[in-house]
C-alpha cells in the first residue's frame, strides 16, 4: 500500500505534467496560428551595387559620390541628370519638364566640368531644349544622354591634383558600358511609352545593349543605343510694344 504523503506527491506530478502538456499543446497551436497569419514579403534589391558604390566612395581621397549601373537602371528616368540629382549636394534646372543642367555646390552649372569616359565633352550642342534653341554657355546640357548608356557615374566634389582645371563647383565623370565589365554575353533591354493630357500623344522610349567576349576572352565587342520622341506642347499668352504711327510712314516703338 502506497503511503499517502508519497501517493499525494503523485498526483500533484500527474497534474502538473498535464498542465505542461496542455500549454505545450497550446503554444504548438498559437506558433502554428502565426504562421499561418504571416504575409511573405519578398524583398529583392541590387546590394552589390550599393557595396561598389560605398567601396568607390571609401577609397577616393576627396569627396566623392558614385552611381553604378545597376542603381541607374532601378530609376524612372528620363536622362542622366534625372539620375545624378539624387545624389547629395546636386540640383538640377528642368526645361519643359526635363532635366536638363546640373549644380553642384549651389553653384553655376557654367563651373561644373563634365567627362566622358575621360575626355571633356563640349557644352554648346544644337536643339537642346524644347523650342530647338542652342545652349550659348558653359553649362552641359545632360538630356541629351539616356540613363542606359552608361554604367557609371562619378560626381568629384572636390578637386585633386590630377584632375584637369575648369571644374570649380566639381567634375562629373560619364563612364560607358564596355564589354570587358560583364561575363560573357549579355543582353539588355527596355521599352516604356509616356502619355501627355495635353498633347494627348504617346511618346515611345526604347533602349538596349548587347555585348559579348570572343576570342578567349581576348576581343569584346558592345553595341547600344537609346531612342526617345517627347512632344512638348507649351500654353500661355505675352504682349508686345505698341507702336503710333506717324504721316511719314515710321513708327514710334
Amino acid at each position: 500500500m502506497i503511503p499517502k504523503k508519497k501517493q499525494l506527491a503523485i498526483l500533484v506530478t500527474l497534474a502538473m505534467s498535464g498542465i505542461q502538456v496542455q500549454a505545450q499543446e497550446a503554444e504548438n497551436a498559437a506558433a502554428a496560428a502565426d504562421e499561418k497569419a504571416i504575409e511573405v514579403i519578398e524583398v529583392s534589391g541590387f546590394r552589390g551595387s550599393l557595396n561598389k558604390s560605398l567601396l568607390e566612395k571609401r577609397t577616393s581621397v576627396n569627396s566623392k559620390e558614385s552611381i553604378v549601373a545597376q542603381d541607374i537602371g532601378k530609376f524612372p528616368d528620363l536622362n542622366i541628370a534625372e539620375s545624378i540629382q539624387r545624389v547629395p549636394g546636386v540640383a538640377i534646372s528642368r526645361e519643359g519638364g526635363e532635366g536638363r543642367q546640373i549644380t553642384l555646390r549651389g553653384l553655376s552649372p557654367s563651373f561644373t566640368r563634365t567627362t566622358l569616359n575621360g575626355m571633356e565633352v563640349p557644352a554648346s550642342t544644337d536643339g537642346t531644349d524644347s523650342g530647338g534653341g542652342v545652349n550659348g554657355g558653359r553649362g552641359f546640357d545632360f538630356n541629351i544622354f539616356a540613363s542606359e548608356l552608361f554604367n557609371r557615374v562619378d560626381i568629384q566634389k572636390s578637386p585633386t591634383a590630377s584632375m584637369e582645371e575648369g571644374g570649380i563647383a566639381g567634375t562629373v565623370d560619364l563612364y560607358s558600358a564596355k564589354p570587358f565589365d560583364y561575363d560573357g554575353f549579355k543582353f539588355v533591354s527596355s521599352l516604356q511609352g509616356g502619355y501627355n493630357s495635353i498633347t494627348e500623344e504617346v511618346d515611345p522610349r526604347a533602349a538596349f545593349m548587347v555585348s559579348n567576349r570572343f576570342a578567349d576572352d581576348k576581343i569584346g565587342v558592345l553595341f547600344s543605343a537609346a531612342f526617345s520622341e517627347r512632344t512638348v506642347r507649351q500654353e500661355g499668352y505675352g504682349t508686345v510694344r505698341w507702336t503710333t504711327p506717324v504721316r511719314d510712314g515710321g513708327g514710334l516703338f
